[in-house]
């Protein structure tokens, strides 16, 4: 019986709750088909031959396995996130071009492919996940997979311009290639690959979204990923969510914005600060009635421009509230840890307006996350940046530009004083596109596609 192989750089873990998009549906999909689920387990070994283990739980098989020190620091920090990460981001400027990244990369993934080829029996399907994996298709490929193999790309694919950025982008780029199916968030994200790829390879473009190399048809699409609305549903129905909005009611005095991100210099969380003193430089009436939680959970810290983004978000918060706050009252509440995720939909519930500005994101998540969360009947405003993923579905958010503190903080200013029957307009427009293109559509929508290419491939 045939099943679906995920190959992602990270996994599940059986032992703690799933609750996530990815997890949630990859989990589910899984479970169906008795399927396989491969990745690094977080853990960094002191050997240099590390092995797959193996652990079975609800039906899907989870082949798991380390990475070596060299591992971590050449291919994990360095060639995933200190080149493609930051490239992708449109960020050139902080990318870092050291050739063992580059080897690094092409020997993990080459290990990882061939425990995955062991794995794979004639008839599965093959699903592989983000920026980390790219070139996995490729190394499946040498080694005789004929299977259906599909490849989704979280994050945003730049222009051809960028990419050319990259040492030896036409390997990177061309493994592509070596999909049946490749799938991205937008529009835009394709329209940069098919620049791409009809510029600076020989592939041709055959119909629509579809590409002929080397003997092979490729198609591309694009599937912009959604959430569990029923797993926030749930989280808010707990009794530990009930004694945090008990909490909330008492406790908070003024209208609260809420700003929920991993420690990133992609989601733009200096510039928010700026906005938000930008905000009370026109309102000064609204100090002591407004703050804003900015919560920021901490990420890659090995990385150098990491290390120096936590330095900023430092100074820029103790400014703000140093310069307009007092002992009563402090502008921002700057949270930089690890906070629950089943505590988020309450905290958003809680806020008047959700702030969701990053200057470059593939989709963006927590957008649909907070309008999800609110009270149908007196429901917050989201804001959100024109240049995440999301604003191509939730046009009725307040779309802003990130870079302009002066139009986030008018939008901030009018957030708070909308009328309630205009923000129940907005919130159903957004719920009804969010319900409509769930996490479940995304997975269900992707991997039809790949089996009517199978078959189309077959004909």
């Amino acid at each position: 019986m045939s099943k679906l192989v995920v190959i992602s750089n990270r996994t599940a873990d059986p032992d703690e709750s799933r609750s996530g998009g990815l997890a949630v549906a990859l989990w589910s999909t899984l479970k169906q088909s008795g399927g396989t689920w491969i990745g690094w387990d977080g853990r960094v070994c002191s050997h240099d031959n590390p092995e797959m283990t193996c652990r079975r739980a609800e039906g899907v098989d989870f082949f798991t396995t380390e990475l070596t020190g060299q591992e971590y620091k050449n291919f994990y920090i360095g060639y995933a996130n200190s080149v493609l990460w930051p490239i992708f981001h449109n960020r050139t400027d902080l990318a870092e071009h050291d050739p063992e990244f580059k080897l690094s990369y092409e020997r993990t993934i080459r290990r990882v492919a061939s425990s995955c080829f062991m794995r794979i029996s004639a008839g599965d399907v093959v699903w592989v996940h983000d920026y980390q994996m790219i070139t996995c298709g490729t190394e499946l490929r040498k080694k005789g997979i004929k299977n259906s193999i599909g490849f989704f790309l979280h994050i945003p694919f730049p222009p051809p311009e960028l990419i050319r950025c990259i040492p030896d982008h036409a390997w990177l780029i061309t493994s592509l290639l070596s999909y049946d199916l490749v799938g991205f968030q937008t529009e835009k994200d394709f329209q940069n690959f098919q620049k791409y790829i009809l510029n600076y390879t020989d592939a041709e473009l055959i119909g629509e979204k579809t590409f002929f190399f080397k003997g092979r048809k490729i198609r591309a699409g694009v599937f912009p990923i959604g959430i569990d609305t029923g797993e926030i549903l749930q989280a808010l129905e707990s009794e530990r969510s009930r004694e945090l909005n008990e909490r909330f009611r008492r406790e908070r005095t003024g209208e609260l914005i809420v700003g929920v991100d991993r420690l990133d210099y992609s989601k733009g969380l200096p510039q928010r600060i700026h906005s938000i003193r930008e905000f009370f430089a026109r309102c000064p009436d609204k100090k002591k009635a407004v703050s804003l939680l900015q919560i920021a959970a901490p990420s890659r810290e090995k990385v150098t421009a990491y290390e120096k983004l936590s330095e900023e978000m430092n100074y820029l918060s103790g400014k703000i509230n140093g310069d307009l706050g007092d002992m009563h009252w402090s502008p921002v509440s700057y949270v930089h840890r690890n906070v629950e995720r089943d505590d988020l939909p309450v905290i958003y519930r809680n806020s008047r307006v959700g702030l969701v500005t990053p200057l470059c994101d593939g989709m963006n998540l927590v957008a649909k996350e907070y309008v999800a969360s609110q009270d149908p009947d007196d429901p917050g405003v989201l804001i959100l940046s024109e240049f995440a993923g999301a604003a191509h579905q939730l046009a009725d958010a307040l779309l802003v530009n990130p870079f302009d503190a002066g139009a986030t903080a008018r939008a901030i200013e009018k957030a708070l004083n909308m009328p309630l029957e205009e923000r129940k307009s907005r919130h159903t427009s957004l719920m009804r596109s969010i319900l409509d293109h769930d996490v479940h559509w995304w997975c269900g929508e992707f991997l039809n596609s790949l089996k009517e290419q199978e078959i189309w491939m077959v004909a």
